[in-house]
């Protein structure tokens, strides 16, 4: 408690001099949002910005009175522009669904509509969607009152997960993630991307039956593959991106598939680009179509240095690293101490990228989030942070085993960052900040 209230006066103190990555002091109480209930632990995994500016999250809540025992729950919080709690949404800010007995939900990603209702998607007891209302309540129109399960005819979702939404100009949802498929001597991971109608069905006329299955490789019987991120351009052609394994060398993936389901030609090598980093490279983040054309990967790696790092990727409108970026299309800045791999990206209208990581110092006994922001050259950018990188301490009550980085998103410019904290008996509870940055009125209202 003694950290806490020391960490909020720090933040008060500094506000007058803040600098782009420091802490905004006007976001939630004195810069951030805890929430550390008593009868349940909290984690969030995904978050999206209202046209409004309202910050909508999602994840799990796994509460312990409940009067059946243990219970599981699907999780959406929204918090007006200054992160308070919307308390118009849910009960108090909060909206749960069950998805029945012996089902551990995990929802990782969401998106909001033009018309206010919300899709959150994840496991669901299998690669599935929930569609709310603007209010929080379960939209029963959509899919199988309310909540979408997904079923390949070309692989087996069943233990998958959906890690990304897009929506396209005719309102169908694409979702993008991973599944099964056992092409041989044994079960392997591939990307899988499905694409749903705006009433929650299957839309049989997108790849196989509404599926389509990505792979480094898909005559190679031990190629894997997992997406997490997806957009949609204004020809309708969807750009998925994530990582992959081939023979044993990891590297980030990136595919474009036109409007009917089928892999581009014009993008990569037969609709795919595979490019293997030189050691070891961990992409569970997201990415994003920038205006310039560009295609950002990001990941955690140790590309051309001995130390981990945040590794950004560009790739050109043909799916070619892009020259005009880093080197060869990759740039990378290290990250002191112990990195988990967990990751997310976002980037800004004016093409600079920040990538959102959890690290701890060697010389640190917490574990901090990291912001790295590039410029549109691949550069460390010396107007954020020290060198590029804003370091965030986490307020926490106990060892700080917790503090896990999940998810950023832009508000006007500013990062809005989210994951876990050690909560008040030794859980999770939800973690939310607002960093300050240079782009504050730029691409949404605040």
């Amino acid at each position: 408690m003694m950290r806490t209230l020391v960490f909020m006066l720090a933040l008060c103190a500094t506000a007058a001099q803040a600098m782009d990555g420091d802490i905004d002091p006007s976001f939630g109480t004195a810069g951030y949002i805890v929430q550390a209930p008593a009868d349940a632990s909290l984690a969030p995994y995904g978050v999206t910005i209202q046209e409004d500016g309202k910050v909508l999250a999602t994840g799990t809540r796994w509460a312990w009175n409940d009067p059946e025992g243990w219970q599981d729950q699907a999780a959406v919080w929204r918090f007006l522009a200054d992160g308070t709690p919307d308390l118009s949404f849910g009960i108090g800010g909060l909206s749960l669904v069950s998805m029945g007995a012996g089902v551990m939900p995990t929802p990782t990603t969401i998106i909001a509509q033009a018309d206010g209702r919300i899709v959150i998607a994840g496991n669901l007891g299998g690669f599935g969607a929930v569609r709310l209302h603007a209010d929080g309540s379960l939209d029963t129109d959509f899919g199988n009152n309310g909540v979408v399960h997904v079923d390949c005819a070309n692989a087996d979702p069943g233990q998958g997960l959906a890690a990304a939404i897009a929506i396209d100009a005719q309102g169908r949802l694409l979702l993008a993630g991973s599944g099964d498929v056992d092409p041989g001597p044994a079960m392997r991971s591939v990307g899988i991307v499905v694409r749903l109608l705006p009433d929650g069905a299957v839309d049989a006329e997108f790849g196989v039956g509404g599926c389509v299955t990505v792979s480094p490789a898909d005559t190679n019987a031990t190629a894997t593959a997992g997406l997490r991120s997806v957009a949609i351009d204004a020809a309708d052609r969807v750009y998925v991106a994530g990582r992959g394994d081939l023979d044993g060398v990891q590297g980030l993936l990136a595919a474009r598939i036109d409007a009917t389901g089928s892999l581009d030609a014009g993008f990569g090598i037969g609709g795919i680009t595979f490019v293997a980093n030189t050691a070891t490279v961990d992409m569970r983040g997201s990415g994003a179509l920038l205006a310039n054309g560009r295609w950002m990967l990001g990941g955690v790696c140790n590309s051309q240095s001995p130390m981990v790092a945040a590794c950004v990727l560009a790739l050109d409108e043909h799916g070619v690293p892009d020259n005009g970026f880093g080197n060869q299309g990759w740039s990378s800045i290290a990250l002191a101490g112990s990195v988990l791999p967990l990751n997310s990206l976002a980037c800004q209208s004016d093409s600079k990228c920040m990538l959102l990581t959890t690290a701890r110092p060697d010389a640190g006994p917490y574990r901090q989030f990291v912001v790295t922001r590039f410029t549109a050259s691949g550069l460390p950018d010396p107007a954020f942070g020290v060198s590029g990188q804003a370091h965030i301490e986490v307020p926490t009550e106990r060892d700080g085993s917790h503090i896990i980085a999940r998810a950023l998103a832009l508000q006007s410019g500013r990062p809005i960052l989210l994951g876990t904290t050690d909560g008040v008996p030794s859980v999770n509870a939800f973690f939310a900040t607002r960093l300050q940055a240079d782009l504050i009125f730029s691409d949404t209202l605040d």
